[in-house]
């Protein structure tokens, strides 16, 4: 049995999700839950689809699936997910954002500028998020015993249903005033689609 089988990826970040983790985690940011929630909505799918863009590149595959061996070896010092998340290392997320982010900074600006936050707001919060993210992915690959293939399809299921859960939770937020929302900003922001394609496609235009 894995550390995360009964953990959607998103809950870990969300302020309704009913655990200590997302409030510990977003302390180890610095920042409150509020903000640290409202950046892991974009900067969860900016990471796993720049994590799937580098694994269709030469050598990119066999790079991220030895990541993810090495990230194995911690796996066995926790007995839940939550315990996991508890100890990320900001060093190892900094380290994963400069391996799966071509520009970083940019990606911090233009995520802030989204949400209306700093840049260094933004990356506080997404080196405590990468390292979550290649422990999930790590996690998975050890528990169903993944070859390379089956990691390239585990990390593009995982983009589908993160997708999923943040359409899905933008669409029971829709009827919450934006002041009480954490999905306000992006409702409201310069960046939102004019079309019925709502957040989600909002987020993804930001990486075009």
């Amino acid at each position: 049995m894995g550390l995360f089988d009964n953990t959607n990826l998103l809950d870990m970040f969300l302020p309704t999700a009913g655990t200590d983790t997302n409030q510990q985690l977003a302390q180890k940011s610095g920042l409150d839950l509020g903000d640290f929630s409202k950046i892991a909505a974009v900067g969860l799918p900016a990471i796993l689809n720049a994590i799937q863009r580098n694994n269709g590149r030469e050598g990119g595959l066999n790079s991220f699936d030895n990541a993810l061996t090495q990230h194995q070896q911690d796996l066995n010092q926790y007995d839940s997910a939550d315990a996991l998340a508890q100890n990320v290392d900001p060093n190892d997320g900094e380290k994963i954002l400069g391996h799966v982010f071509d520009n970083q900074q940019s990606v911090f600006e233009r995520i802030g500028n989204a949400l209306n936050l700093s840049p260094d707001a933004v990356k506080r919060a997404l080196i405590i998020i990468a390292p979550v993210v290649l422990k999930y992915l790590a996690d998975r690959k050890n528990t169903n015993s993944l070859d390379q293939q089956g990691v390239e399809h585990e990390t593009a299921n995982t983009v589908n249903d993160l997708n999923q859960s943040i359409q899905n939770y933008g669409q029971q937020r829709q009827n919450v005033p934006s002041e009480n929302d954490w999905f306000g900003p992006l409702k409201n922001n310069n960046y939102q689609r004019k079309d019925n394609g709502g957040i989600l496609d909002m987020v993804f235009d930001i990486f075009k």
